[in-house]
């Protein structure tokens, strides 16, 4: 009997450590240094506790020359019919610019791509949550890349993504990759478009550690806590605890 007891302390315990997991503060990721755009300088990782919800990533696309930059974060989506990615909604010295929203997979290839937001808010963009292109993902690490508007990746099979600039595409858009796009390689075009930004996310988190042992001493409180919710059962039952 004291051994079934302990076992399944110890079950309510994790239960317990999981279910606090859950509950893990928000992360809002910001840009450390400068990120680099996927074909030079180095993708940033989204980092932050295991589990943690990541609800923004916020840095800045800087200028050389006036010519600005393109930044890519390395990000866990864990959800993907919940994804989305915005820089919608004016934040007092934020998204004040025209920029475009890129989400790749590891290997480089395109998914989708915005340029201006298709709600019609302005020339911020958005990749809405439960769209055809990210809603069969399987859950996992992608890329996903900010520019200034007129920075449009590129591949040996051209263009990856469809541009507004061919006369006729729509920049309000949601565009999956165009026939025959490969990996991208570098990008067409440049744009002088960038400042301070915030991606706000959602579907997104830090992955879960795999294989990770609780530290002793939270196995040691969902265990405790165990023992006390297994006791208060008992005493309801009209059952003595265990001596």
């Amino acid at each position: 009997m004291v051994q079934k007891m302990i076992k399944a302390a110890a079950l309510a315990g994790f239960v317990l450590t999981a279910a606090s997991a859950a509950f893990a503060t928000p992360v809002s990721y910001t840009e450390v240094g400068d990120a680099g755009d996927i074909v030079t300088g180095a993708v940033q990782t989204v980092t932050g506790a295991a589990g943690s919800a990541v609800t923004s990533i916020k840095g800045s696309l800087t200028a050389t020359a006036g010519i600005t930059d393109g930044d890519a974060f390395k990000i866990y989506i864990s959800a993907p019919s919940a994804f989305s990615a915005s820089t919608t909604g004016f934040t007092p010295g934020r998204n004040s610019f025209d920029s475009e929203l890129f989400l790749f997979n590891l290997d480089g290839t395109g998914i989708v791509m915005n340029d201006d937001d298709p709600a019609g808010t302005g020339e911020q963009s958005s990749i809405a949550a439960g769209n055809a292109f990210t809603d069969g993902l399987s859950a996992g690490y992608y890329y996903l890349l900010i520019t200034g508007q007129g920075m449009n990746p590129t591949s040996a099979g051209g263009l990856i993504f469809p541009s507004w600039t061919d006369g006729t595409t729509d920049p309000t858009g949601l565009y999956g990759p165009n026939p025959g796009a490969s990996a991208i390689t570098g990008f067409g075009g440049n744009s002088n478009e960038g400042g301070a930004y915030s991606i706000a996310l959602s579907g997104v988190s830090i992955a879960p550690a795999v294989g990770t042992v609780p530290e002793p001493g939270t196995l040691g409180l969902g265990l405790t806590a165990g023992l006390m919710l297994l006791a208060l059962v008992r005493r309801r039952h009209g059952k003595p605890d265990a001596q």
